[in-house]
């Protein structure tokens, strides 16, 4: 992509990094002494008009995570230009798409369970990419019906190839694996197809967003099933930092044991805290070089979608600590702050 393509969204992303918090006002969040202090300051920030409406309908923690969701995929549709050249949209798109898999795995839950009444209170249940209707799929008679609804859509795909699992064992984990499995691979095959500067950022940044995948996987793994060591390299996503039997090595025997004094099996709740946080500062160091290098890349877009979503984490994070008077050592760790 050329630098005349790129400067008209260099120019406005720069302005809309201006309007993130920083880490002074983060600091003061989380040193606040109530939720009632931390909205008041939120009600200074570009956040205004959200913090007013969850006031306004009664510290509704429901409406207020969906309205930041809405935030967020709202920021990442205004750094999506038509004009991008193709293969810089094919992975805008994908990054959008990945709000739109959430959503559908939220619906799998609620279908598996049987709680089709609780939708309003966990899905936006609008357009986010593709044209889904939620409602059906919660109220399909069976996984088919499901695949049926999402047959002109990507999703369609790792679904019916994870059919055979999910009939074993009667659990969304699978279908929700398959479906971030199957994306990854789709965002990798994307970035293959940009230039050979944007590639290489983005297989650094899309790479530590792998890897905390990877990690998150296999945490939730440890939890709840027992897996082989060959049933964790088939599942584990490629194109991560970490080749594949590195990640293992690290998570399961060495490497960040040696660091952190830590594997994956004695994993407790403190020990996975620092397992993120060690990879929150690989990525952190990506982006902190890419705003600070050239600028007419596709990394300063990546960068600006990854500090929106992270901020939008942490103020939720500690709205949610403040209301349940969580200590400041305590909020430290949920939005990854080292003490």
């Amino acid at each position: 992509m050329s630098i005349a393509e790129y400067a008209y969204a260099n120019a406005k992303i720069r302005v809309m990094l201006s309007f993130l918090l920083d880490e002074k006002m983060l600091n003061n969040l989380v040193n606040a002494r109530d939720v009632y202090s931390v909205l008041g300051m939120l009600k200074d920030t570009q956040y205004k008009g959200i913090i007013e409406n969850f006031e306004k309908g009664g510290f509704n923690i429901s409406f207020l995570e969906k309205e930041f969701l809405r935030n967020e995929i709202s920021t990442l549709k205004k750094v999506y230009s038509p004009t991008f050249p193709p293969a810089t949209k094919a992975v805008i798109s994908l990054l959008i798409q990945k709000y739109e898999i959430e959503e559908i795995k939220i619906s799998l839950r609620l279908w598996n369970e049987k709680r089709i009444s609780e939708a309003p209170l966990y899905l936006l249940n609008e357009k986010i990419w593709f044209d889904i209707d939620y409602n059906k799929i919660i109220s399909s008679p069976d996984l088919n019906g499901i695949i049926q609804i999402l047959s002109d859509t990507p999703y369609k795909k790792p679904l019916d190839d994870a059919k055979t699992m999910f009939a074993d064992t009667n659990s969304v984990f699978f279908l929700e694996a398959y479906l971030d499995k199957d994306y990854f691979v789709r965002l990798v095959s994307a970035i293959k197809q940009l230039s050979f500067n944007d590639k290489n950022i983005a297989n650094r940044i899309i790479g530590a967003m792998i890897d905390m995948e990877n990690l998150n996987w296999l945490i939730r793994a440890k939890k709840y099933y027992s897996l082989e060591r060959e049933e964790i390299d088939r599942w584990l996503i490629k194109g991560g930092i970490l080749t594949n039997n590195d990640f293992v090595s690290v998570f399961l025997a060495g490497g960040i044991k040696s660091v952190y004094n830590v594997s994956l099996a004695s994993l407790t709740e403190k020990n996975e805290y620092r397992l993120g946080i060690y990879l929150h500062e690989i990525l952190a160091g990506e982006i902190k070089k890419i705003l600070s290098g050239y600028p007419f890349t596709l990394g300063i877009i990546l960068s600006y979608v990854l500090l929106k979503t992270r901020e939008i984490k942490n103020v939720i994070s500690i709205i949610n600590a403040k209301i349940y008077n969580l200590s400041k050592e305590e909020i430290s760790m949920l939005i990854g702050q080292r003490q």
